[in-house]
């Protein structure tokens, strides 16, 4: 099994190609079957490993949604601060505009 995986790797590498979280069995599979090094391989095999490529994708691209979503809620807070410690008087009827130039 680990020797399955590390061949379908190679044919993926060789590719150029990676899976991501939309990445279709059918497409998977047609690159891996088109090389002579993976043939052999059980379709079972080669399934459990597509199934791991694409949760390993999944959660790349959940973990890179988080790090965006704390990135803004950063610059959120230190905008709210910049507001907060400005010297001027904001009122929620003043307009960005006039506001913009006092900061």
């Amino acid at each position: 099994m680990h020797e399955d995986k590390k061949a379908i790797k190679e044919v993926l590498r060789a590719a150029n190609f990676e899976v991501e979280p939309d990445t279709s069995y059918e497409k998977f599979y047609s690159i891996i079957s088109s090389n002579d090094k993976t043939k052999s391989i059980d379709k079972g095999n080669i399934k459990v490993h597509f199934l791991n490529l694409l949760e390993k994708a999944e959660a790349k691209e959940k973990e890179a949604q988080r790090a965006e979503e704390r990135k803004l809620k950063r610059r959120d807070t230190a905008f709210k601060h910049m507001l907060k410690d400005a010297v001027i008087n904001i009122t929620p009827v003043d307009e960005w505009q006039k506001i913009k130039i006092k900061l």
